[in-house]
């Protein structure tokens, strides 16, 4: 029987052997794992089932950027460079869009990384520099072209993650023609306003009503006030000036998008479109579109020296002579792309009648 001291001795000899055996097998993984001999994270695919796709698997093993810190927390790390996925330490708190990892490589320095855990989006540098955290999606629709992030409508940022507006976010921003169009927060009472591409002020965020197309912009102030601008941003000249604007848009096949009905300075009334360019010659006491919404159709009823009738909105062609003390339109069909129009009519004598409109 041994003594206390020789199975010591054999115990120490078992341990060194353990130890050896340890150290040899340790030796074996690292240069396993180095020269790919083995794959010890086995098929990428299998992880499919964890709503991960096989392109960001492969992104995230051979990761060779930072991350920002607890991004994820079931992500492993060797100094801060993330390598691989691994299991969460605590599975009912992991839902399985969290095992999805959300990038986009915008350029050869930029990336988009999307953290599903705390629902928030990183533009940051590849070398693991943060340079904006957003709770809303990094949109690259404006980078293109523009060199700005959307994050999803609410505020823009340039590539070195610098807010381009005053206001931290918006209730809509988005670029037409070159310049930034914003709608405020202001519930209920939500204001318009235009910028330029640095993120100076064009038109102030006060107005009431704002559209837009082409080449051009229209915008309506509280105290009834309107200015047009070009593409770039200048005020539209109108011919003699303008006291009035209304923008009308249009629903016809055949017809431009839209015109504006314009009362000049000396309170008469005709139709031009964005730039100017009249559509009339004549000028009248008063132009209407509202009826039936007829003008939508390119037509306004026309009034002058105190006699109404139906004029064409686009070329000033008289439709219905100008000959009447009143008028009243009706649609007679529902068709709402192609509408048919009765005028019930008075005469200055004060006769009744309809009279059939083929627009």
């Amino acid at each position: 029987m041994k003594t206390v001291e020789e199975r010591i001795k054999d115990l120490k000899k078992l341990a060194m052997i353990y130890l050896f055996l340890g150290i040899v097998w340790a030796v074996f993984l690292i240069v396993a794992e180095k020269t790919g001999w083995v794959n010890f994270r086995g098929d990428v695919s299998e992880y499919k089932g964890y709503g991960m796709t096989y392109d960001s698997i492969c992104f995230l093993n051979d990761a060779d950027f930072k991350l920002p810190y607890k991004v994820n927390n079931y992500l492993s790390a060797k100094d801060g460079v993330f390598t691989e996925v691994v299991a969460a330490d605590n599975w009912d708190s992991v839902g399985m869009d969290d095992f999805r990892l959300d990038y986009e490589n915008v350029d050869d320095n930029l990336m988009i990384f999307h953290d599903h855990i705390e629902e928030r989006y990183f533009l940051m540098e590849k070398d693991g520099k943060v340079l904006f955290v957003s709770p809303y999606r990094i949109s690259t629709y404006y980078y293109e072209d523009y060199g700005l992030f959307s994050l999803s409508g609410y505020a823009l940022i340039d590539k070195e993650g610098n807010r381009v507006l005053k206001e931290e976010w918006y209730d809509e921003v988005g670029i037409w023609n070159g310049k930034i169009i914003v709608k405020t927060n202001d519930y209920p009472n939500k204001r318009y306003g235009l910028y330029d591409l640095n993120g100076n002020c064009i038109v102030e965020p006060v107005c009431v009503d704002m559209e837009y197309g082409k080449g051009w912009f229209y915008f309506k102030y509280p105290d009834g006030d309107y200015r047009l601008l070009d593409g770039e941003g200048n005020d539209v000249e109108i011919k003699g000036g303008f006291k009035d604007l209304k923008y009308v848009s249009c629903e016809k096949d055949g017809l431009p998008d839209h015109y504006f009905i314009v009362q000049d300075n000396d309170e008469k009334w005709y139709t031009c479109d964005e730039v100017g360019n009249e559509y009339m010659s004549e000028r009248y006491d008063e132009l209407v579109s509202e009826d039936e919404n007829i003008g939508n159709f390119g037509i306004l009823i026309a009034e002058k020296d105190g006699k109404k009738g139906i004029v064409n909105a686009l070329n000033g062609e008289v439709i219905l002579d100008i000959n009447y003390k009143s008028l009243q339109v009706y649609q007679i069909n529902k068709d709402e792309e192609d509408p048919n129009y009765i005028i019930g009519v008075t005469t200055m004598d004060d006769k009744v009648g309809i009279v059939s409109l083929d627009n």
